[in-house]
């Protein structure tokens, strides 16, 4: 064997030690590797690929010094390594995944210079608390530190990382982001989900090409006014950020937002005023719609000036809203000028009394079950005085006894409107006198 350039083996069954592995090695793929070392006299030199997914190794030792021709280290799901050592003298590693190897405690700091490194992924590594201060990696792609619970501190990006597209930090402990975060001018997702991160540097502005930003239930209290130069973000979570109290201006400049999350959000009570700052071609931008729409998710919102939302420079374009579980009394004006609407979630608006406004003619489904408190409901008016569902195709009222909904006349309505299919759901309930009505159809379509 001492000529083997490949060894493979997978789902072996091995007990002792291993003593020799042929140095002349330049593929070694052992999945479950049983030992906790390689052999003593291992020098592979010449090795390119190290595969060694849920082995049980605990060092490297000395056999990795000197691999100046390794591209590939994986040792995914080693539960037992507790240390990545020095690979200063591996210039060619183009993917280092530790993911899942949950006794990893330190990074050699060599590793923040591996300028050929396209993946690092040191994800659910939850003993990790010593890695770079400083990175340089020019060619990376993808950083991960995904449920690296201990870890409290990012490295300083010393230079421009113009190909690092996808830096996840979900569930870190990692409190602050340094103002380098600016180099990464490549960057187009960044997931902070759940991680300890207070507040963005204002230097985020500059990752102009970023296209998600994940930050629902982060420790996030506010957002950089310099979020406004995010004109490639199309997706914004901040759902569950349970300490934001403030929204910058410049969010209703986002021109390409299609998703955004804002529930579950207590702290923020009041919106932006006004956009009149915003350039004139930025809050016209929905002359420009995108062709799947935007979707808003507001549930349990507690926001006052609800009707500062229409300052969203796309807010006529949304086909769905959420905003159940919140705290108005009326539903807010603006909802009517969103005319390409066609969803909308009042589901458990329990505080909701009056819809005085006309809903938008495009609107398909509307969910209103549990809004006990509904008393007045004008496009439902409307359609029991002209006899015309208009392009409705579901509407949930259920628990919503207030309204004192003439039942039958609502069923020769959905009967005379061509529909195809009917669930018709009443039940009245003698204890609590809550009435369940559920009317579901399709309209016909004719040649």
């Amino acid at each position: 064997m001492k000529n083997l350039k490949i060894f493979i083996i997978y789902n072996a069954c091995i007990s002792g030690d291993v003593h020799y592995l042929p140095n002349s090695l330049r593929v070694l793929d052992w999945c479950g590797y049983p030992f906790q070392s390689f052999p003593p006299n291992f020098r592979p030199k010449q090795l390119g690929v190290l595969n060694m997914p849920r082995s049980r190794i605990k060092q490297l030792g000395e056999g990795l010094k000197h691999l100046t021709k390794l591209t590939s280290l994986n040792f995914e799901g080693s539960q037992f390594l507790i240390e990545i050592p020095d690979l200063s003298s591996s210039p060619n590693l183009r993917y280092l995944n530790a993911n899942g190897c949950t006794s990893l405690v330190e990074v050699h700091p060599s590793v923040g210079y591996l300028d050929k490194l396209l993946v690092l992924d040191f994800s659910y590594c939850c003993e990790l608390t010593k890695f770079p201060n400083k990175v340089r990696l020019k060619s990376l792609n993808f950083f991960g530190l995904y449920g690296c619970i201990k870890l409290e501190s990012f490295p300083e990006i010393v230079d421009k990382m113009e190909s690092l597209n996808e830096l996840n930090l979900e569930r870190s402990a990692i409190k602050d982001l340094p103002a380098s975060i600016g180099h990464l001018i490549g960057l187009e997702s960044l997931n902070l989900r759940g991680s300890a991160i207070k507040e963005l540097p204002s230097f985020v502005g500059n990752l102009t090409v970023l296209n998600t930003l994940f930050l629902d239930g982060s420790a996030i209290e506010e957002l950089p006014s310099s979020i406004g130069n995010l004109t490639a973000v199309t997706t914004l979570t901040l759902e569950g950020c349970e300490n934001l109290a403030n929204l910058p201006q410049s969010i209703y400049g986002l021109q390409n937002i299609r998703h955004i999350t804002l529930g579950q959000c207590p702290k923020l009570v009041t919106l932006p005023l006004n956009a009149e700052s915003l350039p004139l071609e930025v809050r016209t931008n929905a002359n420009n719609p995108h062709d799947d729409g935007w979707v808003m998710y507001f549930e349990e919102c507690n926001v006052s000036n609800f009707d500062s939302l229409e300052n969203f420079c796309w807010w006529s374009m949304l086909i769905r809203i959420n905003l159940s579980k919140s705290n108005f009394v009326s539903l807010p004006v603006c909802i009517s000028k969103c005319v390409n609407l066609l969803y909308l979630d009042l589901t458990g608006c329990k505080r909701l009394v009056e819809i005085l406004v006309q809903l938008p003619v495009s609107i398909l489904e509307i969910y209103m079950a549990d809004c006990i408190s509904l008393e007045r409901f004008s496009t439902l008016s409307k359609i029991l005085e002209d006899g015309d569902m208009q392009d409705i195709s579901y509407m949930d009222l259920s628990n919503c006894h207030r309204l004192g909904l003439d039942v039958s006349k609502m069923a020769k309505i959905v009967l005379n409107n061509e529909v195809t299919y009917l669930s018709f759901f009443y039940i009245i309930n003698m204890h609590t006198l809550h009435i369940l009505l559920i009317l579901y159809y399709v309209r016909c379509t004719h040649d």
